[in-house]
């Protein structure tokens, strides 16, 4: 079974994230890390428990990184970004997009998001406000994500969460599954 590093990050599709984790469970092995602007939106419960109606997923957190204490102990983004085969950041705010495309690594998610080996698949379904979206720096970002390997799966227009109707939501979950199994299917 191939085994997903999945980051989730801040952003109100972060909702959606134990959906698509229940039903990423039945066909991968899932690492879930969480950071802790995505723990706002979900709690750290809810994730492992639509995990055990479908299979088995491991989630972590940054106090994982901070148990570490001498030679020997597991350093958990270099572990986790050992054993994926592929890594997707779903979603990916637009605090997250500037820190992987800077190099930024002050938590696991971002750790993680730095070591990453660029041999193997990484995906990206970016999620903010339209005017974050349309932020010229929003392109930048992604453009040069891409050039280092990432597929981006665009957001979609519909109504977001400030009640104006506009690009940046999540994609519908079956449309992330749909786009994650293609990703995926060559591994």
């Amino acid at each position: 079974m191939n085994k997903l590093l999945v980051i989730t990050t801040g952003s109100v599709a972060t909702t959606k994230v134990p959906q698509v984790v229940q039903k990423l469970c039945a066909d991968y092995e899932i690492h879930l890390v969480l950071t802790e602007a995505a723990k706002r939106f979900i709690s750290g419960k809810e994730a492992p428990f639509a995990c055990q109606l479908a299979g088995e997923a491991n989630i972590y957190e940054d106090e994982l990184e901070q148990r570490w204490q001498r030679k020997g102990d597991v350093v958990w983004h270099i572990h986790l970004t050992t054993i994926a085969d592929a890594l997707v950041v779903i979603p990916a705010s637009a605090d997250f997009l500037a820190k992987i495309r800077h190099g930024l690594a002050n938590d696991l998610a971002s750790c993680c998001a730095r070591a990453w080996d660029f041999s193997k698949p990484c995906m990206v379904f970016p999620s903010m406000n339209t005017k974050m979206w349309e932020h010229p720096v929003t392109k930048e970002h992604l453009d040069v994500l891409h050039t280092w390997g990432f597929q981006v799966v665009p957001p979609i227009s519909k109504m977001l969460a400030c009640g104006v109707f506009g690009i940046g939501a999540l994609p519908e979950i079956h449309d992330c599954i749909t786009r994650i199994h293609a990703f995926t299917a060559l591994l």
